[in-house]
């Protein structure tokens, strides 16, 4: 290993043998020390830069094959002062860092900012249907979970001492009448207690920029007609109209949008089975990088066949009788069946 100026000239010898530098990859500097990965021992390797002396095993039987060499150290790093280390930038929430010795406050889940003209004080933004604990964290918590006997808040407000005695487990709603109803009934516009407990203080308007889904939950205006079912009764994807799906999209009979290799996958993803065409799957081509698979309509990769995982769904890709035998000279047999180079053995 030698050593020379910025121009190339003056070179000299370093260290040299085989001892050293039996197969080398990647090469690094700092500090006066060269640091070197060694291909044969899987080993990263640091001796003195001038004369090889101090030579110091790193990491020893660890690596395989590295041929890019980072080096970070405290020393190489600029020396930046943090805007969020003083007061945390002046924010209500979270502070976090930018390009530039800059930064920007965020707020966590059920927060938004306000429009003040600074946009650093974050404020909570419970929906009716919701119920605001207090501080420190005044995070949102369902309606139904006030009063279930489970300290969802960190200052108890949700289990105040008005509460009515519980005889329903925590995953149930207590209706007025003391009858007991899953949380999952709770707004769905029936009366499941009987008394019609269930289903008051549903009625409620969302943040602006937000959704207002049948169950009675809110969503960012963005999930709606997106072509994937965010509410939990599906109400963010009715009524949506006419919809023209991107050239890099599938458009389901149904108008949902889904990603273009969803179709002939044999999963169902519009929902109503129409990126899953028999007729059309058996009798479109695989692309020129795949293959069939040999039981059904589905393409995978051709890379993917015979490399131990069941792509295919069925193993029909794994089957040993149409995998090619390992080169034992140069291959390995994992268990799973799956050939690697028999360098990559540690």
């Amino acid at each position: 290993m030698k050593f020379s100026n910025y121009n190339g000239g003056e070179r000299k010898i370093a260290f040299s043998g085989h001892d050293y530098v039996p197969y080398s990859l990647s090469v690094g500097f700092i500090d006066g020390y060269v640091i070197w990965s060694d291909f044969t021992n899987h080993s990263l390797i640091r001796a003195d830069a001038l004369n090889g002396s101090n030579k110091h095993v790193l990491l020893p039987n660890t690596i395989n094959e590295v041929v890019t060499l980072t080096i970070i150290h405290p020393s190489l790093q600029p020396q930046v002062s943090n805007p969020c280390g003083i007061n945390n930038g002046g924010c209500s929430h979270l502070c976090l860092l930018s390009t530039n010795q800059t930064y920007t406050c965020a707020c966590p889940e059920h927060f938004s900012l306000i429009n003040n003209g600074n946009n650093r004080t974050c404020v909570s933004n419970c929906s009716c249907n919701q119920h605001r604990c207090g501080p420190p964290n005044e995070r949102c918590i369902p309606w139904s979970a006030k009063c279930n006997g489970v300290n969802d808040c960190e200052d108890g407000s949700d289990e105040p001492s008005t509460c009515p005695n519980r005889q329903c487990t925590p995953t149930q709603f207590q209706c007025r009448n003391q009858n007991c109803t899953p949380i999952s009934y709770v707004c769905d516009g029936m009366n499941d207690c009987g008394d019609n407990s269930d289903e008051e203080n549903c009625e409620c308007r969302c943040m602006p920029g937000r959704f207002r889904c049948n169950s009675g939950s809110c969503l960012p205006m963005r999930y709606r007609c997106d072509g994937y079912r965010q509410c939990s009764d599906g109400s963010d994807e009715l009524n949506c109209g006419n919809r023209t799906c991107t050239h890099y999209q599938f458009t389901c009979t149904n108008g949902r949008c889904i990603p273009a290799s969803y179709e002939c996958d044999l999963d169902n993803d519009c929902g109503d089975n129409s990126d899953e065409n028999a007729y059309f799957c058996r009798n479109r081509p695989c692309r020129d990088d795949q293959v069939r698979c040999p039981n059904s309509y589905k393409c995978i990769s051709q890379i993917a066949r015979c490399n131990g995982f069941n792509d295919c769904g069925d193993n029909s890709d794994e089957n040993p009788n149409q995998c090619p035998p390992c080169n034992d000279a140069n291959h390995f047999r994992c268990n799973n069946g799956q050939c690697i180079p028999r360098s990559f053995q540690w």
